[in-house]
């Protein structure tokens, strides 16, 4: 075995790289969301109400249609959105912009809802899988490095069928998983890849890089 010594000059810009480093607060669209979602899950039952998109009011379509994807029915069906978010959100917020995120995420989940309220007037509707779905969809348009060339990547159609597919398989088993959100989000995600144009400049959480 070869034992290779690092210059000193090399050495020394690698440890004053590495004391460099630091934490910084990146996505904020997507931390906020899993921050916010877990401390939900530890509102008592009155107030965790206000995060459910509850077809048994009165007036249905209120705070319910944006704020259901912050509820969760516990810490499971809560870790794997959070998990599944965290991993390909990111990408997603820095190749769009928070705010165009932002957007999608609650168009999206206001017509999952309605969607939703129409299928299955009678049941109630929490959780972010489809707005995880629809990210899921749309990172795959995040490998495209030109931003300015509009094409559609292979592995989008391919993510498309193969989530999408499966969901509508799982449609035939009875089960308390809302399918049909996750369908939307992930339809949802791959026109919003089609449509949407992604930022060509860099975002404010990358600049120190």
């Amino acid at each position: 075995m070869v034992i290779h010594k690092w210059p000193n000059i090399h050495r020394n810009k690698l440890l004053k790289k590495n004391r460099n480093m630091k934490l910084k607060l990146v996505a904020p669209v997507v931390l906020g969301i899993v921050l916010i979602s877990l401390v939900v899950l530890f509102l008592p039952q009155e107030l965790a109400n206000y995060f459910v998109f509850n077809t048994n009011r009165n007036q249905p379509f209120d705070h319910g249609l944006v704020t259901n994807i912050l509820g969760h029915a516990g810490p499971e069906h809560l870790f794997g959105n959070a998990m599944m978010l965290l991993l390909v959100g990111p990408s997603v917020e820095a190749r769009y912009g928070s705010v165009k995120l932002l957007g999608m995420i609650l168009f999206t989940s206001i017509c999952i809802c309605i969607l939703h309220y129409a299928l299955n007037p009678n049941v109630g509707l929490l959780g972010a899988s489809g707005i995880v779905f629809m990210c899921i969809t749309l990172s795959a348009f995040t490998g495209n490095g030109d931003s300015n060339k509009r094409i559609i990547p292979i592995s989008a159609i391919l993510i498309l069928i193969l989530y999408v597919g499966n969901e509508v398989y799982n449609c035939l088993q009875v089960d308390s998983v809302s399918q049909l959100a996750h369908i939307v989000g992930g339809v949802f995600g791959f026109l919003y890849g089609i449509i949407l144009k992604p930022k060509n400049q860099e975002v404010a959480w990358e600049k120190s890089y």
